[in-house]
């Protein structure tokens, strides 16, 4: 079945609120609500799903890195767009990378951090997961990119879960997924 049009049709009876009776201020944070929940439920491909990091069209895919030079790893992230951090002992040009955070196959957003662990250095240095509930996304990528983690955002609006719990220690570059929703201005 394709869609071809889409009539919604919003009354309100004596609206009140600062914002007058403008339809747009008024009716409009309603019907883009209704709207951002039928839409996806119809097959039909909104905005909110390109900023989505399951396949936006800006994502970039991580790289595998094991088995070549720190230097050259890094070289690459760099090109590609990636911020790097890296974890060695000694000269970066002749030692490999033996571990990466997030792993190879992930798309992320350009600008998003790779931790790089060469041999002999210690794996894993742990930070902890802030709480992002209530942000919106620009709000949640600065709190994950200060402490060098990544996030895949659903959805739009504020963030109203994540898959870690807050204070939990997880490596750097981890992934940390937030699931955003719009949220309903109430009209009084």
């Amino acid at each position: 079945m394709k869609i071809h049009g889409i009539t919604l049709l919003l009354t309100l009876y004596d609206p009140k609120g600062k914002n007058g009776h403008q339809g747009g201020q008024v009716a409009g944070p309603v019907v883009s609500q209704m709207l951002s929940e039928i839409l996806p439920y119809l097959g039909v491909p909104s905005d909110e799903n390109a900023s989505s990091n399951k396949n936006p069209s800006n994502a970039i895919v991580v790289p595998d890195l094991k088995n070549k030079t720190v230097a050259e790893a890094e070289k690459i992230l760099k090109n590609s767009g990636f911020n790097t951090k890296v974890y060695v002992n000694g000269d970066a040009n002749s030692i490999l990378v033996t571990d990466q955070t997030p792993k190879p196959g992930n798309s992320l957003l350009k600008g998003s951090t790779i931790v790089l662990y060469g041999q002999g250095s210690s794996l894993s240095t742990s930070v902890s997961v802030p709480d992002l509930k209530g942000m919106n996304a620009s709000e949640a990528i600065s709190a994950l990119k200060s402490k060098n983690l990544n996030i895949n955002i659903e959805g739009s609006g504020i963030v109203t879960s994540q898959d870690y719990t807050t204070g939990e220690q997880v490596p750097e570059g981890t992934i940390i997924k937030a699931t955003l929703k719009q949220t309903l201005t109430q009209v009084h």
